[in-house]
């Protein structure tokens, strides 16, 4: 990526092929965070295991990011086309959590701020390692932001069928014997 050029790709998430295996948010977790613990990745995967169902949650980039304008520290913004969180300016408030239509943002509990997906900066892991290609990396074309609106849709079917996928879901406490 050239300084200063906006990414001039984007995701697509067909949540329809997910298995649920989770190595999108192993890849992730351990990538941003040095742990293999799909809690700590910036891409999850929300089980409903009654329904035999697994919904990944992503960040999808939207064109009018409705958690940039619910900050009210102003610590996200797009930076190169990628919406980004300044942990140092984040406070911890969870308005961004709640106002994401994706369900992609998430708490770090360790350092109480926001986190999300940044899309690898341009280099997506979870579109790399997923073997059912349930994550695309693609040109941002009309046709692909079509194609992308479409899936959206579908996926939003899943979640007002599940709400309570797209609650707070936290990594467990750990405890570390010695």
């Amino acid at each position: 990526m050239v300084a200063g050029k906006p990414i001039e790709k984007m995701i697509i998430v067909d949540q329809e092929k997910c298995s649920g295996c989770g190595l999108c948010a192993i890849v992730c977790s351990f990538d941003k965070q040095r742990i293999f613990n799909p809690f700590k990745g910036w891409v999850r995967v929300y089980r409903y295991l009654e329904k035999n169902l697994a919904l990944p949650a992503v960040c999808e980039e939207c064109e009018n990011s409705p958690c940039i304008s619910a900050c009210p520290t102003k610590a996200i913004e797009r930076v190169d086309g990628i919406v980004k969180i300044n942990e140092d300016k984040c406070i911890g408030c969870r308005l961004c959590f709640v106002s994401c239509p994706h369900g992609a943002i998430f708490m770090d509990k360790t350092k109480r701020v926001a986190t999300k997906c940044t899309l690898c900066d341009g280099k997506p892991l979870c579109a790399r390692v997923c073997p059912r290609d349930v994550f695309t990396y693609v040109e941002r074309t009309p046709e692909n932001m079509r194609k992308r609106d479409k899936i959206i849709e579908k996926n939003y079917r899943h979640r007002e069928r599940f709400p309570d996928f797209y609650k707070v879901q936290e990594a467990p406490e750990l405890e570390v014997k010695q």
